[in-house]
């Protein structure tokens, strides 16, 4: 190969180009409409424009993607990880082309890609399984039938596809018959094919896997094991190598199983079985996954083995150097998923341009980023930002490097979910190494310590600093000078700002000369704070004696800020006077960009906190947009069927206390 085709986007795309051109490759990106100003394209040596922003029409489209890679001559494509990665027809639809498919061969993605498959062919390779059901007759009856002789509780899977996609779990028999109705039509929906499979569910199980590599000499070693246990919505957002409840015996009797699982099928490449660990040690297999994963980072940072090159050098048919003994991890690793995404709001997805955005750069630390400043996040593709990595000589040097790294991640622009991973690393259940699959769950369910602190604490400095940088640019522009503004003597002036499209805050703003500002905030705490340096987007601040930072993006209608412990999206609701404050209704404003289904309220309607307002679909779900405040509706924007974007505004009520 010269040339190689990353059939990706994002994070994965920019890891693939820029280990193909430490290798001395070619590379060409392809990319969406909404993509063209992505990271990955502006990386690549070339780039092809391949449809629209629906994935359909562009990422899944595997004769547009074969087509760009005959226009420009390329010799092989990499899939990456989702889209096509493990579309069995789309591997031979490369060879059939003449190009090389970077991964393995397509009937063992056919065989790994279908989960009744997958079991059978496990189990005749002498595999732990897990109890369950995967047989041909997938009537209703039958269905209920096998779940009751397995035993609830019980996992029902859509035996194509994964990601969560429909999975459902079932621990009482009179939900049993609409869960599977349900299931059957959330995996015909995604996955063109409505079979399910049955298991017995593992209650506080573990999720492992084992990472595999393969040449296509019928050589395949292991390279250890990932616990990836923390899950929401069974997707994983923090991983790590290796697992802290796994000794030397069980990692050897899982790496063995896994090497044995991929030479029963001829596996060539990447790959990773993955397992579910009971509390009594039993582990069984779930899955295989033919391709690279999310979390390969983690592996590759103890070992020290690049599982992209490999992929290269084992498609050109390179024989692995490596030895099982030569396989050697002495040191521990944690990955955390940044998403665009409000953990708050049951990790509703956030979409708009990225402002601004910092990785940290230190001893230890991998930020493997797949956004650039400028770049829309549209609500076509995963949420996924970038992936915070890493490495210590023990796991507890990890984690706390991790904290750090995620501190000093800025993203200004869509909401991310960085406070919560920083909540769960430091939650006592974690630093215990006793994090199983139902743990964030369980802890959000029960409004946990995890909950509440990222919930609760909106902090005040960044509200009390966001309120003063919408005085920074009117002194510098007469056109927006405030009433109450003087160069002499005290002035007092307003502003109004809703946190997040959320909470409101009313903030009453003191400026004497040579004192600092005095900022009061809903009529409770009052503020000094001092400004002692503004630097472009990063501003120094003293409060209480104590000098902070924080970086802020500050436009007509928006501020945008993060500290080290918080991000804000504030929409300034420009008052001057404490009449107009008074009278200035509350806005409800769009979560999220979405369609408008149901508009739920009428002109002059009252309506009390919580009360639902509209109803958004977005990303294949239905979001309700509740009251903020009790009071009533004054004006309505929206209509049903219209789209929106995030910020928009919904709906303005008259508050009433």
């Amino acid at each position: 190969m010269n040339k190689i085709l990353v059939a990706n986007r994002g994070e994965i795309a920019v890891r693939i180009i820029n280990a193909a051109h430490q290798l001395g490759y070619q590379t060409v990106a392809v990319y969406s409409e909404v993509d063209q100003n992505a990271l990955h394209v502006k990386l690549a040596d070339q780039a092809i424009l391949i449809g629209k922003a629906n994935s359909s029409e562009s990422y899944l489209n595997s004769s547009a993607i074969i087509q760009a890679a005959k226009q420009v001559q390329a010799d092989g494509i990499h899939p990456g990880y989702g889209f096509l990665a493990e579309n069995a027809d789309f591997a031979q639809a490369c060879q059939e082309a003449g190009l090389i498919f970077i991964g393995p061969s397509p009937e063992a993605i056919h065989m790994m890609g279908n989960k009744a498959l997958a079991k059978s062919s496990m189990k005749a390779a002498g595999v732990p399984c897990i109890p369950g059901y995967s047989g041909e007759d997938q009537q209703l009856t039958t269905l209920q039938q096998q779940a009751q002789m397995i035993g609830l509780p019980i996992y029902i899977k859509a035996a194509l596809g994964g990601g969560g996609r429909g999975m459902r779990l079932v621990q009482s028999i009179d939900k049993l018959a609409a869960a599977i109705e349900a299931a059957q039509a959330e995996a015909q929906s995604a996955f063109g094919n409505n079979r399910l499979i049955l298991e017995k569910a593992i209650t506080n199980g573990r999720h492992i896997e084992v990472q595999i590599l393969a040449d296509q000499q019928g050589h395949t070693i292991h390279l250890g094991e990932r616990d990836c246990s923390l899950q929401r919505r069974h997707q994983k957002v923090i991983e790590e190598s290796p697992s802290p409840i796994i000794d030397e015996l069980l990692r050897q009797q899982m790496g063995e199983v896994a090497v044995a699982a991929g030479k029963a099928i001829g596996y060539v490449g990447a790959g990773t079985i993955e397992f579910l660990l009971a509390e009594n040690g039993s582990f069984y297999f779930l899955e295989m996954n033919t391709r690279l994963q999310v979390e390969h980072p983690v592996t590759e940072m103890v070992t020290g083995i690049d599982l992209v090159k490999w992929q290269l050098k084992i498609a050109e048919g390179e024989s692995l150097s490596l030895l099982q003994h030569d396989v050697i991890a002495t040191q521990h690793s944690i990955e955390a998923r940044l998403y665009a995404e409000d953990a708050v709001q049951q990790f509703l997805p956030q979409t708009g341009k990225v402002k601004f955005c910092q990785f940290p750069e230190a001893e230890g630390i991998r930020c493997d980023v797949g956004v650039n400043p400028g770049q829309m996040i549209s609500s076509y593709y995963d949420p996924m930002l970038a992936k915070i990595i890493a490495v210590g000589d023990n796991r507890e040097q990890a984690r706390r490097r991790l904290i750090w790294a995620l501190k000093q991640t800025i993203l200004l622009g869509p909401t991310t979910n960085r406070q919560f991973l920083v909540e769960l690393l430091q939650s006592p259940i974690f630093v215990a190494g006793k994090a199983h699959c139902q743990f964030i769950e369980q802890y959000l369910a029960e409004k946990s310590e995890i909950t509440k602190r990222t919930e609760n604490t909106t902090n005040n400095q960044l509200i009390a600093l966001a309120a003063i940088s919408t005085t920074v640019l009117v002194k510098n522009n007469e056109r927006y000078r405030r009433q109450g503004w003087r160069n002499s003597g005290e002035s007092v002036w307003y502003c109004r700002l809703q946190v997040n499209n959320k909470e409101v805050f009313n903030c009453k703003l003191k400026k004497i000369p040579q004192q600092p500002y005095q900022i009061t905030i809903s009529n409770q705490e009052t503020v000094d704070l001092e400004i002692i340096s503004v630097e472009k987007h990063l501003w120094h601040y003293k409060i209480n004696g104590v000098t902070e930072h924080a970086y802020l993006i500050v436009e007509q209608d928006r501020v945008y800020i993060a500290s080290q412990t918080q991000q804000l999206n504030l929409t300034k609701l420009r008052v001057e006077t404490k009449e107009q404050l008074q009278q200035v209704s509350s806005r409800v404003s769009a979560p999220i960009s979405g369609c408008v289904s149901k508009v739920l309220v009428e002109i002059n309607q009252a309506v009390k906190k919580g009360d639902k307002i509209a109803i958004i679909e977005a990303m294949k779900m239905e979001h309700v947009i509740a009251a903020p405040v009790s009071g009533r509706v004054m004006q309505i924007y929206i209509k049903s069927g219209q789209q929106v974007s995030a910020g928009l505004k919904l709906v303005d009520l008259q508050k009433q206390e």
